[in-house]
């Protein structure tokens, strides 16, 4: 955050002095790539300048010989921005940071480039982190605090570096020249860090979270078949954290690969990872330290679910208001269902229950195309693996056509094309796993079976070509010195010996990539196309109104479900027997 003094100037803009110092308005740009923009005084910085860092960042503040005085603001290459003072061109005093939203992020002071006594870290969802910095600017001591979003709930004891360790319940009563006090309660139990793993939801499963417990009750839905549902403890405003929403941390694909139904109570956190509550815990005997996982649907709901910072769950998600809700009002969030009127686009809601819809749901943001789209990663390797294979082909096929004298066999230079078309499944794999396009799909899906085709081809060709010996001048070309006919013959069987290996390669990368494209798209009367929708057949009665999910190809990532009846769209499947089928098998 501040200028490199010994940086080498390498060009000065601006009006010089009698000794080719920059004096006036200069702008100076040295070895480093920073530059400076700004008033010099025969050499010396003295006014208002600006620092341009190669990173991207900024320094903008009054210079006084040389030295950076008063009131700075150092813009970060994010767009974050921290404001402080400065005091012979480092932070000394009191200083505010903000983050790229221009959120407060850090309030407190700054003692020699480092944070210093008292100071206050805010997170983007409200809460903040209190307490004395250690030496090294760190928020570790046994005096700190968590203070919730409320303002007044906290957890006041020992942290690491703004990590709890082990805290009791407290109030901040007051606040005084920006140092809090206080209230612990002596009763209150231990809360420690207690991140979730894969297998264990948490260490403390009945102890509640001292701020939900404030705020929200679990009890029998007002929705019609809805199980359990979460309640308003008291009135709350717009933009109130309500809830939490921890559980095992699981991945994308682990969720994928097992039974829809056991994804009641999955939601994506990022990327990689899923939270999930699974049986036993989504009963509250058995698990009540989070309750988030208990909200039930709804079109109109009056939450919604945000990213958190917990400090005894870490990264997890958090159930907010978007609009004012009344003491015991229940609360519901969008699970991404889509419910339009008839005749307008967009599939109807069922007239199911919602039951069914809590029993099946799927969060919107971890449902990634379950329904229409492969794993991405792996089609990504397929079509790598099988582009890497038909470029051998190519090039083996090159090599042959070159040494081998032309005969009938060789003019036809079936390595080269069929080389080219080996490649189109690999090139629509690497594009169909990004765009998500069931037309394009399918054409790689046909372009793979041509190209077991022209596998064939090549096989048969380098079989045929590696009978021919090095010794037989009328099919290799004739070389007055035998060492070097003997090895353009050795080139050429090593050319048709690669291609043997590629093509064994291909037919299996062909193959693979047909059967997930094929998986992706089920052949079934059910599937459309154009939409990748497809039906999920009750377990108990297939005449039933069922449910229609698919995902949205814009990008929204919704589910959609329309109530539909089953034998009507794939009267095929009328003598298939669903008895020993899952509840919500799906057809494939």
């Amino acid at each position: 955050m501040d200028s490199d003094d010994d940086n080498m100037e390498e060009v000065v803009e601006g009006p010089l002095d009698e000794d080719d110092q920059p004096h006036g308005f200069c702008t100076v740009t040295y070895s480093s790539s920073d530059r400076f923009e700004g008033h010099f005084v025969h050499g010396e910085k003295n006014g208002k300048g600006k620092f341009f860092f190669f990173d991207g960042s900024t320094l903008e503040g009054f210079y006084v010989d040389d030295a950076l005085q008063g009131q700075g603001i150092y813009t970060y290459e994010d767009g974050g921005a921290l404001h402080g003072t400065y005091v012979d061109g480092e932070l000394n005093g009191p200083a505010q940071e903000f983050n790229p939203e221009g959120q407060l992020a850090f309030r407190g002071q700054y003692k020699d480039n480092i944070r210093y006594g008292m100071c206050w870290v805010y997170y983007p969802d409200g809460a903040c982190v209190v307490g004395e910095v250690n030496e090294d600017g760190e928020m570790t001591g046994k005096l700190v605090a968590y203070v919730y979003p409320d303002g007044r709930t906290a957890l006041y004891g020992s942290f690491v570096d703004g990590e709890l360790i082990e805290a009791r319940l407290a109030t901040l009563t007051a606040q005084e020249n920006g140092r809090p006090h206080f209230t612990v309660d002596p009763d209150s139990p231990v809360y420690c860090y207690d991140k979730s793993t894969s297998s264990c939801i948490a260490g403390h499963k009945l102890l509640p979270d001292p701020y939900e417990s404030q705020r929200v009750y679990v009890g029998q839905s007002l929705i019609s078949g809805a199980g359990e549902g979460l309640f308003a403890k008291t009135e709350a405003e717009t933009n109130t954290v309500m809830a939490f929403y921890n559980g095992v941390r699981i991945t994308h694909t682990e969720v994928d690969s097992r039974d829809w139904s056991m994804n009641g109570n999955t939601i994506s956190l990022d990327e990689d990872t899923v939270i999930d509550v699974p049986e036993p815990f989504n009963l509250t005997e058995n698990y009540c330290a989070s309750l988030g996982h208990k909200a039930n649907h709804s079109f109109t709901p009056n939450c919604k679910y945000d990213p958190y910072v917990h400090p005894r769950f870490g990264q997890i998600k958090c159930i907010r208001t978007i609009r004012a809700v009344e003491k015991d009002e229940e609360l519901t969030v969008a699970y991404g269902y889509d419910h339009e009127p008839s005749g307008k686009s967009g599939p109807e809601a069922p007239e199911c229950g919602p039951e069914v819809i809590k029993e099946k749901r799927h969060r919107p943001e971890m449902d990634r195309y379950r329904y229409f789209v492969f794993n991405q990663k792996s089609v990504v390797v397929l079509g790598i693996l099988q582009v890497a294979c038909a470029g051998l082909c190519v090039v083996c096929g090159f090599m042959d056509a070159v040494f081998r004298k032309s005969t009938t066999l060789s003019e036809t230079r079936a390595p080269l094309w069929a080389g080219l078309i080996m490649a189109a499944p690999g090139v629509l794999a690497l594009f169909a796993s990004q765009k998500k396009n069931p037309i394009l799909v399918n054409v790689m899906i046909a372009s793979s079976v041509m190209s077991l085709f022209a596998v064939v081809i090549v096989f048969v060709y380098a079989c045929v070509t590696l009978s021919y010996g090095e010794e037989d001048d009328e099919i290799f070309h004739a070389h007055h010195i035998p060492e070097v006919r003997f090895v353009l013959s050795r080139m050429v069987k090593g050319a048709n010996g690669t291609l043997l290996v590629a093509c064994m390669g291909s037919l299996l990368f062909s193959s693979l990539i047909a059967y997930v494209g094929c998986r992706s798209l089920p052949l079934c009367g059910c599937y459309d196309s154009a939409n990748g929708m497809e039906f999920l057949v009750p377990q108990n009665d297939p005449f039933t109104p069922t449910e229609l999910v698919c995902t949205w190809q814009d990008g929204d990532e919704r589910i959609f479900n329309s109530p539909m009846s089953f034998m009507d769209r794939c009267p095929e499947q009328e003598q298939q027997d669903i008895s020993t089928l899952p509840p919500y098998s799906r057809i494939a």
